[in-house]
């Protein structure tokens, strides 16, 4: 692969190389030279091969700002969208929630799906653990808000909003959200709960929320 080196302030993925830089995958030979095995073009080109880490950021006067992650970026309506952003925006209109997570999940009809988990506040638990009209019109609002925020901050429709208890938004060892496993889990949902714009979690993070 032959790309072009981005400008100061220009988003671009992130490529190492140096005496540091390992020499590839063990025994594999395909993953070696797409991830290695990179090189530049154009203008300010620099020679040699280079690793390709798959995150993204940008320069300015010599120091690197990171961004994201490449796999997670969302491309919406040729927009280039990062989760954190929209997530931080549901985290500051959303006084109900302790964490979001935000990602795109493509449908068989080659269309993606933009999926909004929202982690309630453990004071906020009720909304689930204590179902009535009462919950039900808070979950509503909840939906609704998240919408709303998206819509105005990220000019972002939200297709589904799914919310959870607390423990809901995984994460690494090092605080990272684990984005593909929560991916997987929601496609593993009947097809029913993926196509509708709201649905609740119960039990599945209660046990994980005992646990913690």
């Amino acid at each position: 692969m032959r790309l072009t080196k981005c400008p100061e302030r220009i988003v671009g993925e992130i490529w190492l190389a140096g005496p540091n830089v390992a020499d590839g995958y063990y025994n594999d030979v395909l993953r070696t030279a797409e991830a290695f095995g990179a090189t530049m073009t154009g203008p300010d080109a620099e020679p040699g091969a280079w690793l390709r880490t798959g995150d993204l950021g940008y320069m300015v006067a010599g120091r690197l700002f990171i961004t994201g992650r490449l796999k997670e970026m969302m491309i919406v309506n040729g927009r280039n969208l990062y989760p954190h952003d929209i997530e931080d925006v549901l985290r500051r209109a959303l006084p109900q929630i302790r964490d979001a997570a935000v990602f795109a999940v493509p449908e068989e009809t080659g269309a993606e799906r933009i999926v909004a988990i929202l982690e309630l506040a453990s004071n906020h638990r009720r909304m689930i653990l204590q179902p009535g009209p009462d919950a039900q019109k808070a979950l509503d609002d909840l939906m609704r808000a998240a919408r709303t925020a998206c819509a105005q901050d990220c000019e972002l429709p939200l297709d589904h909003v799914r919310i959870a208890l607390p423990g809901a938004v995984v994460k690494t060892t090092s605080g990272k959200t684990r984005y593909g496993e929560l991916r997987s889990w929601f496609r593993s949902l009947a097809v029913e709960t993926r196509r509708s714009g709201m649905s609740v979690e119960t039990d599945r993070f209660r046990a994980a929320e005992a646990d913690a």
